[in-house]
């Protein structure tokens, strides 16, 4: 699950990508905030982002001030992450659930918050979940081996062709067909 720019997820089963039928992941746009507001308007990067400067200072500063115990609108963000994340684990109660993007990859705490609060929601047969809750790569590479996972799955199933096999014009006509 990422949280950065936006907040979107991708689900691996037994090593395949599972894709629905075109919009599958966008957890982000799913109205799980008290308002009813789209998850990404209110808890994305973009929106801690709006809240910091809202409050004249910068994410950073936000997001430490609240790791240190701060009472300030980023614990909002964490609860509205962690019913999110509640809701995935009833509904695929998956082997691991891994978080990254920008935010959580710099403010690492972030992870732990997460899980506290989780403690709030989460029944006492599913607090073998949290265990299973971590933190993606640092480098974070997470999305590029997600789209790579794609682009060999999409080959095997010969959804991309070679280049040569289209004409000049791109749109698909092939080379010497009449």
């Amino acid at each position: 699950m990422t949280f950065s720019t936006g907040i979107a997820c991708c689900t691996i089963y037994r090593g395949e990508i599972i894709r629905g039928v075109g919009f599958s992941g966008e957890i982000g746009q799913a109205r799980f905030t008290e308002k009813g507001d789209r998850l990404e308007q209110e808890a994305s990067g973009s929106a801690i982002r709006r809240l910091a400067e809202s409050m004249e200072t910068d994410v950073d500063s936000l997001i430490q001030k609240y790791l240190q115990g701060d009472d300030n609108p980023v614990e909002r963000l964490v609860d509205q992450w962690s019913r999110v994340i509640y809701a995935i684990i009833c509904l695929l109660d998956p082997q691991r659930l891994v978080l990254g993007g920008g935010v959580i990859r710099h403010h690492p705490g972030l992870l732990e918050k997460v899980k506290e609060r989780l403690q709030l929601y989460i029944l006492t047969e599913q607090k073998v979940a949290l265990e299973r809750l971590v933190l993606g790569s640092p480098d974070g590479l997470s999305g590029c081996v997600g789209a790579g996972m794609l682009m060999w799955e999409r080959l095997d199933k010969h959804e991309i062709v070679e280049r040569r096999e289209f004409g000049e014009t791109g749109k698909g006509d092939r080379v010497g067909s009449g």
